[in-house]
């Protein structure tokens, strides 16, 4: 079984969209997948970056916008591999050092984990 973590990020507010989407993209991205706990617990990691124009227009439909400026999502085989990584001391302190550069402290990633279940995908 493989589970999906979802994070659900803001950015600090004293950086544009454009700083934090280069920044997150970029060098936390490399640090990121460079850390051993990653290469040995997890499988994919992936990056949802905002596309505000697109939001405004969906906002302009009556579709209510969530108030986050990223996603981040980490896959897993096991659950125990979550855990794992989770517990791995230094890769958690690079990672929160890592994220004062761009994340909103004051605000921390609001967590999901769960199993994907896909219903429908374009042949």
């Amino acid at each position: 079984m493989v589970f999906k973590v979802t994070f659900f990020i803001k950015k600090r507010e004293d950086i544009t969209l454009e700083e934090f989407s280069s920044y997150w993209d970029h060098q936390h991205a490399n640090l990121f997948v460079s850390q051993e706990a990653v290469k040995k617990n997890l499988v994919k990691y992936s990056q949802f970056h905002l596309a505000p124009q697109y939001n405004e227009k969906l906002a302009s439909l009556g579709m209510v916008i969530a108030p986050y400026d990223g996603i981040a999502e980490i896959w897993v085989e096991e659950f125990e591999d979550i855990l794992a990584y989770f517990s791995n001391k230094d890769t958690m302190v690079s990672m929160r050092a890592d994220h004062k550069n761009f994340v909103d402290q004051s605000s921390p990633p609001i967590v999901l984990i769960g199993e994907e279940h896909e219903k429908w995908k374009k042949p």
